[in-house]
């Protein structure tokens, strides 16, 4: 294998570049990449969270973004509530 500066791992066969992964962890979504570990670090920068997850999942050619949150103990009733209202908003 071999590392290219784009961040794509390719394979070489017979003059034939072959791609197997990236590097990263970055995302293509809406023709902007997009990378989960930055979300993150935004998201646990807040003082209620104790810590997040992003996920960007593709199916059938649709993309979503999810991200899964743990709420510091202390703050969970009032986070909870918060989240809720978020979500019902969206």
């Amino acid at each position: 294998m071999k590392y290219y500066r784009t961040g794509d791992i390719f394979r070489v066969e017979n003059k034939i570049y072959y791609f197997i992964s990236r590097k990263d962890n970055l995302k293509k979504v809406s023709g902007f990449r997009i990378n989960p570990t930055y979300i993150e670090s935004i998201i646990n920068g807040n003082k209620f969270i104790e810590d997040s997850k992003v996920l960007i999942y593709e199916n059938s050619g649709e993309i979503g973004i999810y991200c899964f949150v743990i709420v510091k103990k202390k703050e969970n009733k009032k986070m909870h509530a918060k989240l809720i209202n978020y979500c019902k908003k969206k």
